[in-house]
Parts: C-alpha cells; sequence; structure tokens
C-alpha cells in the first residue's frame, strides 16, 4: 500500500476571513489509481469545490460531500465545527480563535441521516476499491496570523510553507510508507525546486511544464514524489476533495463570522470577504472594533 495525498487552498485572496490549505490522504495499492474511476460514487459529488458551492446554493451540497468522507476517517469526530477543527489541524496550531466562532453544531444544512448513509457508501466504495481513508489535515489561518506571517515575506511564500507543513504532517503519520502528493498549483507558478530543497533536503527535478511540475526525493528511506497541478480540481480526485473540504470550513467560518456581527450591527449585510465587498463589510463595522476590544489586524488581511 502507498500513501495518496490531495492538497489545496481555499481562501487566498480575500481581506476576510481565514486562509484553509486543506489535505486529505488515502492509502492505496498504486499512486496512479483514478479514484473517480475506483470509487464511482455517482451521487456524491467530488469536483471543484467553486462549481459546487454558491452564496445561491448554500452550504448543503458541500456539506453533503465534506462531512461523509471526514466521517470515514479513524477517530472522527463532526459533531462541531470546533471539534472537527481541532480534529483536522496540524499539531499544535490553533485555529477558530476568533470570538465570533463559539461552537456551532454540525450538519449546518445537510440531512443527519443522509450524511451517514453516504459514509456508509464511501466506505463500502474504498473497501471495493482496496482503498482506505487515511487522514485529513488542515493548515488554517484567521487575518491576524496572516498579516504576521507575510509580514517579512508575501503570500505565496506563506502558503507554499502551509502545503509543505501539510505534506510533513501526513509523512510524520505514515512512517516509512511510499507516499506521493497532488497539489494544486500556486499562483501560476512553475518552479518549486528552491523551496523544496530548503522544506525536505535533496529534491530532484522530474518535470517542471506549464501545467505540471513533478518532483522526487527521499525521506527517511522512502520514495515520496510531488506533483503541481494547474487546474488541479479537475484533474486529480484527491486535489478536488481537498478543495471541496477547505471551501466547506472556510465556509463554515464565514457563516459564525457575518451571524456575529449581525448581532452586534443589526442590518449589516453578509460578505464572502472578497474585494471591494470585503472592504464594503470592513468599514461597516470599523467603528465596532474598540468597543468590542478588537484590533483591526484581527480582521482584516494587509495584504
Amino acid at each position: 500500500m502507498a500513501l495518496l495525498v490531495g492538497i489545496d487552498e481555499v481562501g487566498y485572496g480575500p481581506k476576510l476571513g481565514p486562509l484553509v490549505v486543506c489535505a486529505y490522504a488515502f492509502r492505496v495499492p498504486d499512486a496512479s489509481v483514478d479514484l473517480w474511476k475506483a470509487l464511482r460514487l455517482k451521487e456524491i459529488v467530488v469536483a471543484d469545490s467553486k462549481e459546487v458551492y454558491s452564496p445561491a446554493k448554500g452550504i448543503g451540497p458541500l456539506e453533503a460531500t465534506a462531512l461523509p468522507f471526514l466521517a470515514v476517517l479513524p477517530a472522527s469526530d463532526i459533531s462541531s465545527l470546533r471539534t472537527l477543527a481541532k480534529r483536522v489541524a496540524l499539531g499544535g496550531e490553533s485555529s477558530l480563535d476568533g470570538p465570533w466562532y463559539g461552537d456551532v453544531l454540525l450538519p449546518l444544512e445537510a440531512d443527519r441521516a443522509a450524511i451517514d448513509d453516504d459514509a456508509v457508501t464511501i466506505w463500502n466504495a474504498c473497501r471495493r476499491a482496496g482503498v482506505v481513508p487515511f487522514g485529513c489535515w488542515a493548515a488554517w489561518a484567521e487575518p491576524a496570523a496572516f498579516n504576521k506571517a507575510v509580514l517579512s515575506g508575501n503570500k505565496s511564500d506563506f502558503l507554499f510553507d502551509r502545503a509543505c507543513a501539510l505534506v510533513k504532517a501526513a509523512l510524520s503519520a505514515s512512517p516509512g510508507e511510499t507516499a506521493t502528493f497532488f497539489i494544486g498549483k500556486q499562483g501560476g507558478r512553475r518552479f518549486y525546486l528552491p523551496g523544496l530543497v530548503r522544506e525536505f533536503g535533496s529534491v530532484w527535478v522530474l518535470e517542471e511544464q506549464r501545467g505540471t511540475s513533478r518532483y522526487q526525493f527521499i525521506e527517511k528511506g522512502r520514495d515520496v514524489r510531488i506533483s503541481f497541478l494547474v487546474d488541479g480540481e479537475a484533474r486529480h480526485f484527491g486535489i478536488a476533495l481537498a478543495s471541496m473540504l477547505g471551501k466547506y470550513l472556510r465556509e463554515c467560518a464565514m457563516r459564525r463570522f457575518n451571524e456575529w456581527w449581525a448581532e452586534r450591527k443589526p442590518g449589516l449585510r453578509p460578505t464572502a470577504g472578497y474585494g471591494t465587498d470585503g472592504t464594503r463589510f470592513y468599514r461597516d463595522v470599523e467603528p465596532e472594533l474598540a468597543k468590542l476590544n478588537l484590533r483591526r489586524e484581527q480582521v482584516l488581511r494587509s495584504r
């Protein structure tokens, strides 16, 4: 068996809310397996999160995939957002540290019985394909942590660091196993060798093309391969699933963020946190910061 891990980010560009970089791992007979074909989950959508979620559709379709895939993992707890975030957080890192989170019971919109049924469907499909759901990790950065991290660097370096932290978490959880990682390409970057060498030591370049960059290194005697893919959510099941899980965590967080502010400023329109609407929202809440004992950097990203 080999470890197969998909990694993708959600929330890289907005002005408000967390950046979530997520990884989901399977044990597979062969890292080249096409999980879309192998699992044949016709009724359970695994796709680019941007296709599954929209404010008009609500979080239900996203939740209907995210929670069953989380439920089949060992020691899973999907009863609330806080317990879920704690379960997937990287060791020693905090998440959900804003005052707006509290503890939100899950699911938010999907039917719990349907989630349980779909978890059984996923587990049976995996068993038939000789695949084992292994783990999920999320590198979570609220605006304050994001601002601190990029103060002396840049956003792309921080995103790369978070992805590498997830690679290390998966490797640490599976000592000795051959591991293959598929990661959504970050900001159109083609060349990842310097960063990989900094993080992992000696690394070989297998391919550096416009659409795909592939690398290999040896970690404690085992073979590790990493591929960065343009449009990875459409090309690889693991990246698509990681995209959906990360989007689910971020949208749960943004829902509670909007609700908390609406409780304190009636009539405030909710926001997804992007662009001019994120600026509008911050402008509306800025007069309330001092009386709520909040700092600008806790709410607004500096870059």
